[in-house]
C-alpha cells in the first residue's frame, strides 16, 4: 500500500474515534445530570441500558451508512445527510428498544442524548471539514483520478475536477473513440501504474453494456473506485433515482418540483429570524447610519427597484455605499468593462465611499433587507435578487434564478461570492433552486457567518 493510500485510509478511523468520543461525552454528561433518573446510576439499569445501546448503536449507523467514506468527506451536505439519517436510525432503534422493555422515564436522557450528541458530531465534521480543505491546499489531494471518455467529456470532466478544492486531482486522460477502444485490463493496468485511487469513467456506445461491469471484475480487492458519469447533466440527487428493468440499470429522472411541502416553515423561519434580528441590531443600524451620514453627503439608505420570485419587482432596501449619482454612472462604466455575464460588478468601483468598502466587505450594507424578509418579498437564504437592467440580460438559464425567492445569503455568496465568474454563480443559484430543503438553509445559514467575516470576495 503507498503512502498516499495509507494517509487517506487514516483520516476514516480518526474521524470515526472522534465520532465516538463526542457521542460518549453526550451519553456520559446525559447520565451525570441524572435527567430521566428514577435511582442512584449504579442501580439504574434502564438508563444504563440505553446509554450502553446507544454508544454501540449511533457509530455502527455512521458506519453502515457510510458517512465516513473519503468520497463524500469535504462534500458538507451528503456528509451531514448521512450523518443525519445515522442519528435517525440510531435512536428509532432504541426508542424501539425502550418501548419493547416498558422504560419509560428516561425520555429526558434519550433526548438529551441525541441533541447533544448530533450537534457535537455535526461540529466535528464542520471542524474536519474546514480543517481537510484547508490542509488539501498545502498537500496532495485526497483523490487522484484517470479520467476514460470521448475528448468533448474529458475536458468537461477536467474543468469539474479542476474545481474540487483539492478533493480530487486528474492524474491522466484516457481518450476513447470509435477507432480506439481500450479494454477493461488496459485501463486498470494503466491505473495501477498511475496508482490513482477513483477512475472517472464517461461510458460510450462503442464500449456496449458490460464494460463497465468488465472493469468493475479486473479491480476486484483493489482500492480504486469507478466513477461512472451519467449522461444527463443539470439533475439534482434528489430528482434522480436507480431504477432496474430485467439486467440493465437506468436512471429515474423527475422533474424539479417547486412547491415543497416545507415552504411554510422557511417562511416562518424567515418571520422569526428576520423580527428577531432587526430587534437585536437595531443599535447596530442606527450606528451604521450616523457613520454613513458622516463619511459622505446623502441619505443612509439606498433603494432600488429589483427582481424577485416570479417575475415581480419589489423595492430593495440596504445601506447606501456609493456617492450620490451613481446609479446614472452604471451605463458608463459597465461599457467600459469586459464582464462577462448579466451583472455588473467592479473589484475598484471608483463609486464606493470610505465607509461603504467596509460595509460592503462584511456585508453589513444589506442588513437592511431583513425588512424585505420581513415583509416577504425576500428570504433569509436564496439566490441574490438583481437589479432589473441585470435580469434584462438573462438568458433562458438565468431566468430559474427567478423561481426561488431572492435571499440575503446563498449557495454562490459562501462559494466565492463576487468573485466567482457569472456562469459558476449561476450555476450554483440553480443547484439551490433545484435541490432547495430546510437542511440545506440551515447549513448555508452557518457557512455564511465564516464566510462574512473573513470578508473576502465581497466587493
Amino acid at each position: 500500500m503507498s503512502n498516499e493510500l495509507a494517509r487517506k485510509r487514516a483520516k476514516v478511523p480518526s474521524l470515526a474515534f472522534r465520532d465516538a468520543l463526542c457521542i460518549l461525552t453526550a451519553v456520559t454528561f446525559g447520565l451525570t445530570t441524572q435527567l430521566g433518573a428514577h435511582a442512584a446510576l449504579v442501580e439504574d439499569r434502564r438508563r444504563l441500558f440505553l446509554a450502553v445501546s446507544i454508544l454501540f448503536a449511533w457509530p455502527a449507523a455512521l458506519w453502515l451508512k457510510q458517512s465516513h467514506q473519503t468520497t463524500i468527506l469535504g462534500f458538507g451536505a451528503e456528509e451531514y445527510r448521512r450523518v443525519l439519517n445515522a442519528t435517525l436510525m440510531t435512536f428509532s432503534l432504541v426508542c424501539g428498544a425502550a418501548y419493547l422493555a416498558s422504560i419509560t422515564r428516561a425520555r429526558a436522557f434519550v433526548l438529551f442524548s441525541a441533541l447533544v450528541g448530533l450537534a457535537l458530531v455535526l461540529i466535528n465534521r464542520v471542524s474536519s471539514r474546514h480543517l481537510l480543505l484547508r490542509n488539501l491546499k498545502t498537500s496532495a489531494p485526497l483523490h487522484t483520478v484517470l479520467l476514460v471518455g470521448n475528448a468533448t467529456w474529458l475536458d468537461e470532466a477536467q474543468d469539474v475536477f479542476d474545481l474540487s478544492d483539492g478533493l480530487y486531482r486528474v492524474k491522466s486522460r484516457y481518450v476513447v473513440t470509435s477507432e480506439s477502444l481500450p479494454t477493461p485490463i488496459a485501463v486498470a493496468a494503466e491505473a495501477r501504474e498511475l496508482g490513482v485511487d477513483a477512475i472517472a469513467i464517461s461510458p460510450t456506445p462503442a464500449m456496449g453494456s458490460t464494460w463497465v461491469t468488465e472493469l468493475a471484475w479486473v479491480l476486484e480487492r483493489s482500492s480504486i473506485t469507478i466513477l461512472a458519469a451519467a449522461s444527463v447533466v443539470g439533475f439534482q440527487d434528489r430528482q434522480m433515482s436507480m431504477v432496474r428493468v430485467q439486467h440493465m440499470n437506468m436512471l429515474a429522472l423527475n422533474p424539479p418540483a417547486h412547491d415543497h411541502p416545507a415552504l411554510p416553515i422557511k417562511r416562518v423561519i424567515d418571520v422569526v429570524g428576520s423580527g428577531i434580528g432587526l430587534i437585536l441590531l437595531s443599535p447596530i443600524l442606527v450606528v451604521i447610519a450616523a457613520l454613513i451620514r458622516l463619511d459622505s453627503p446623502g441619505p443612509a439608505l439606498f433603494k432600488q427597484k429589483r427582481m424577485g420570485q416570479h417575475n415581480r419587482t419589489f423595492t430593495c432596501w440596504k445601506f447606501r455605499t456609493m456617492r450620490i449619482g451613481a446609479d446614472a454612472e452604471r451605463a458608463t462604466l459597465r461599457a467600459q468593462t469586459d464582464q462577462v455575464g448579466a451583472t455588473f460588478k467592479m473589484q475598484a468601483d471608483p463609486r464606493v465611499t470610505r465607509v461603504g468598502n467596509t460595509l460592503r466587505k462584511y456585508s453589513l450594507d444589506e442588513l437592511p433587507q431583513l425588512v424585505n424578509v420581513f415583509k416577504g418579498e425576500m428570504s433569509l437564504v436564496g439566490p441574490r435578487p438583481h437589479p432589473l437592467d441585470d435580469v434584462a440580460k438573462y438568458s433562458a438559464r438565468d431566468s430559474r434564478r427567478l423561481l426561488a425567492k431572492p435571499g440575503m445569503t446563498g449557495l454562490w455568496q459562501v462559494s466565492g461570492r463576487s468573485d466567482l465568474p457569472w456562469d459558476a454563480a449561476v450555476g450554483l443559484d440553480l443547484e439551490y433552486v433545484e435541490s432547495w430543503s430546510l437542511s440545506l438553509d440551515f447549513l448555508l445559514l452557518l457557512r455564511t457567518v465564516g464566510v462574512v467575516f473573513k470578508g473576502s470576495g465581497a466587493y
